[in-house]
């Protein structure tokens, strides 16, 4: 049944999303013409854009434009995310969706994963648009071309293969930012449910905002002393260390999360 609620949720979010990731990308081909327009004069220079100015102010503008849609997608992403969340499980479809023979948990895992896939699926859409606008104008380049990329790249590994548990960190970076995601999604699911609460009368959109801020600043609080506390008592020496605590804390603050909102649920506290 979570498969089906997925399946469903994914479909019901593509309509918006997906003009917005085509959107992304066709700008950053339109772009990407123009730096390699830039790249390829002759005349060109990293201050200057080969002495076409027209060409270069293009290039600017669309740099801007580009900027503008990925925030904008950033944020569509995030609205799409609440927006869900409200309409499905606390507005016009939450007796449709408390009917159907799933449990609270199930519920709210389709809506989490499904959060996390969106989010993911923009910032794979953002490295491809800037891999179109910057790796493959450098890559056809008359005065980069494949091999100063190649070049560059090698360079950048052998920096990265000097710092010691160098792959640890990058993987432990990346745990940390998909928990840290997890429980902001978890926290302002949260945040809405307890703002259903009859105590906040017609003031529940005011209300879950407040809640959120005051959630996520009680967990990033948390989350932020421990582990500085394990380093500034260690050193450097502990900077892994910190590392796993801080990934305990963020898996603890969503489970913490994730069971209070599922309990909220089940008992359809004002729902």
């Amino acid at each position: 049944m979570l498969g089906k609620l997925l399946k469903y949720e994914i479909r019901a979010a593509a309509s918006v999303m997906t003009p917005i990731y085509l959107g992304v990308l066709a700008l950053a081909s339109i772009c990407s013409v123009c730096v390699y327009g830039c790249l390829n004069n002759p005349f060109f220079t990293l201050t200057a854009a080969g002495g076409n100015p027209v060409l270069g102010i293009v290039t600017g503008l669309s740099a801007m434009v580009l900027l503008a849609l990925v925030l904008l997608m950033f944020i569509l992403t995030a609205a799409n995310i609440i927006q869900r969340f409200f309409v499905n499980l606390l507005h016009d479809e939450s007796y449709l969706m408390f009917t159907l023979p799933v449990e609270t948990s199930t519920l709210l895992l389709s809506k989490l994963l499904s959060a996390l896939f969106y989010l993911l699926l923009a910032v794979v859409v953002s490295g491809l648009a800037l891999w179109i606008v910057v790796g493959i104008p450098m890559m056809l380049s008359i005065h980069f071309g494949l091999g100063y990329v190649w070049v560059q790249m090698s360079k950048l590994a052998q920096i990265f293969a000097q710092i010691p548990s160098g792959g640890l960190y990058i993987v432990q970076g990346v745990i940390a930012l998909l928990l840290v995601t997890t429980a902001l999604i978890l926290t302002a699911y949260l945040a809405m449910l307890l703002a259903q609460m009859p105590l906040f009368g017609r003031h529940k959109i005011l209300a879950a905002i407040l809640i959120f801020c005051l959630l996520a600043w009680f967990f990033s609080f948390i989350s932020t002393m421990a582990p500085l506390g394990s380093l500034l008592l260690g050193g450097m020496m502990h900077l892994s260390l910190a590392g796993w605590l801080l990934i305990i804390i963020l898996a603890g603050q969503s489970l913490a999360a994730f069971s209070l909102s599922k309990w909220l649920m089940a008992h359809k506290l004002s729902l």
